[in-house]
């Protein structure tokens, strides 16, 4: 039933995996609103870097130094040499449609 949010495209963007080199997604496999953003992602066809705060100390600490949490999900997105933590599932999918929807 959810194979068709997973599946990838073999029709990547270039364009769009070079913009996502610069965000990583802290996460946890069993948090329903991790979920909701993994699913906007597969749906957008976007390869954004996933750290699970569960299974790697060094992410969670990572998250906790520079975003000033452990919540999840955590979007951090470097931008121009700025590094921006961006929290709340809905502002996540937001911004991803935002910026890599389909005009």
């Amino acid at each position: 039933m959810f194979a068709k949010f997973f599946s990838k495209s073999k029709d990547t963007n270039n364009k769009l995996l070079k913009k996502v080199d610069n965000m990583a997604l802290y996460h946890y496999g069993g948090c329903p609103y991790c979920f909701r953003v993994r699913i906007a992602m597969t749906k957008l066809n976007l390869d954004i870097p996933m750290n699970d705060i569960l299974k790697s100390q060094s992410h969670r600490k990572e998250l906790k130094s520079g975003g000033g949490s452990t919540t999840v999900p955590c979007l951090r997105i470097e931008e121009e040499g700025k590094i921006r933590w961006m929290y709340e599932s809905e502002d996540i999918v937001e911004y991803l449609e935002r910026e890599f929807g389909k005009s």
